[in-house]
């Protein structure tokens, strides 16, 4: 490969460092692609600090991260349409004697459509399904949610 001085050669940690969207993205519950899903929140890991107190030290306690293991946060799946008879076998499902964890695939596009981010929660199950307000003065869209509890997360940039 020739180099030429007037050539531009894009600097790769540039590209990696640019903001990308956030409304890009598809949600995969085990090997099933789910619908169209408006939002996902709670995607959140926390770690409670641990206050020692000294003698002596009056301004201010030191912190340490270590009072307990971290916390994962619930994550929401709001959704305006989706394959409704695999998402309520699935909340039916949740009961004693039943293998009712999943994982859960969600990968964030970008603009172009190539996935640059999947996060994964390992042993999902749904905890709360939720139907939105009907609302006969309004002109929003009808959604439904669910609510996943989960044992860890793993997040992957591509």
């Amino acid at each position: 490969m020739s180099f030429f001085p007037n050539q531009v050669v894009p600097n790769p940690l540039r590209m990696q460092n640019q903001a990308v969207p956030s409304n890009i993205f598809t949600v995969m519950i085990g090997g099933d692609i789910f619908g169209s899903f408006t939002k996902v929140t709670g995607l959140e890991y926390s770690v409670s600090p641990f206050q020692i107190k000294e003698g002596g030290r009056n301004h201010s306690p030191h912190m340490r991260p270590f009072d307990g293991p971290g916390q994962h946060g619930e994550v929401t799946l709001e959704w305006g349409s989706l394959r409704r008879d695999k998402m309520e076998a699935w909340i039916q499902s949740v009961a004693p004697g039943f293998p009712f964890r999943r994982n859960v695939f969600i990968s964030q596009h970008k603009r172009d459509g190539t996935p640059f981010r999947i996060t994964t929660l390992i042993g999902a199950w749904p905890k709360q399904w939720r139907m939105g307000d009907l609302d006969s003065t309004g002109n929003a869209l009808a959604t439904e949610s669910v609510t996943l509890v989960h044992e860890g997360m793993v997040v992957v940039a591509i």
